[in-house]
């Protein structure tokens, strides 16, 4: 909560610091994702039913 404090005290206008705010995690989040999916799945198993 002290960040979103801090943005309303300097007189950020709090749409654009949201906006902003998503657009920055729109990208952010799925480059972890992508690296666990690259680097957790098994090379062998791609297309095979697992028995």
């Amino acid at each position: 909560m002290v960040p979103a404090f801090i943005v309303v005290a300097l007189g950020v206008d709090v749409t654009q610091a949201l906006v902003v705010n998503q657009v920055i995690l729109s990208f952010a989040l799925p480059i972890p994702m992508v690296a666990l999916v690259l680097f957790h799945a098994p090379s062998g198993h791609h297309g095979r039913i697992r028995q």
